[in-house]
């Protein structure tokens, strides 16, 4: 359950920022009083909408080696340069190439094993240069087309690059589908409470308040959204590195019910 509770507020976290209130201070709200025979009823509630993804974010390392920390930088450059090259054959822009400053340093356990490594050919015994130093750069690229991902990946992993994480997918505008998640969100509110009321032998008056804080029951929505929540997790982590962005709405409604 306290794994469902912090995936949940990641998702809420990472989507479009909550609609703002003035309760968004933690100030107490104040609602219209209820009318006599009046039973408040607060309700909340989940939408999830999943869309293509506009962009994907490929992250990995570019590394080199050398007799010294200044060869291994160099070699790494090299390897940098190479990758760019690759990158922009590939059709990614080269402003969407981003490569952080080299990192050298050097490892003494392998300049010990310039020593003692032999290279046995023709019955002479000649020692073989190892690398005594290793250099790293982080790499970070932006494909606009998530189409070319799988090729891009490929092409990397024959160059022994790996992406770290299969790759973060977003999308360039979510006003859409995060009013989709609203409206269905609310829908499922509605059809919550008028079950509510049924059981109660009352109906559904008028709503009260609706708010979209962050700061709703979240154990409450784990509970009971629980397929939903289990959806969204459990399938993200099936589909790692799927061209798929969910866009999660919470809502919270208070309604009035009323006697039939």
């Amino acid at each position: 359950m306290r794994l469902f509770i912090i995936g949940l507020t990641m998702a809420l976290t990472t989507s479009a920022p909550l609609v703002a209130t003035a309760q968004g201070s933690g100030a107490p709200v104040s609602t219209q009083p209820l009318a006599s025979g009046e039973v408040l009823l607060e309700v909340n509630a989940l939408g999830l909408v999943t869309t293509r993804a506009d962009r994907a974010t490929l992250t990995f390392n570019i590394t080199g080696a050398g007799e010294s920390e200044a060869a291994a930088r160099a070699d790494a450059q090299r390897n940098i340069a190479e990758v760019r090259a690759l990158l922009r054959a590939q059709g990614v822009a080269e402003a969407d190439i981003r490569v952080q400053p080299v990192s050298a340093y050097a490892d003494a356990s392998l300049a010990e094993a310039n020593v003692m490594t032999y290279d046995v050919s023709e019955n002479m015994a000649m020692p073989v240069a190892t690398p005594s130093a290793t250099a790293n750069a982080q790499a970070e690229i932006v494909i606009r087309n998530v189409d070319r991902v799988p090729a891009i990946q490929t092409a990397l992993s024959e160059r022994g690059i790996y992406t770290l994480g299969g790759g973060a997918y977003a999308l360039n505008d979510d006003s859409v589908p995060r009013r989709q998640a609203r409206v269905q969100a609310l829908q499922k509110a509605r059809a919550d409470a008028e079950a509510y009321a049924a059981s109660l032998n009352m109906r559904v008056a008028r709503i009260v308040r609706v708010t979209e804080r962050l700061g709703l029951d979240l154990l409450g929505l784990a509970a009971t959204e629980s397929q939903l929540v289990t959806q969204l997790f459990m399938s993200g982590m099936a589909r790692s590195g799927a061209a798929e962005v969910p866009t999660v709405v919470a809502v919270g409604v208070d309604f009035a019910l009323v006697a039939r």
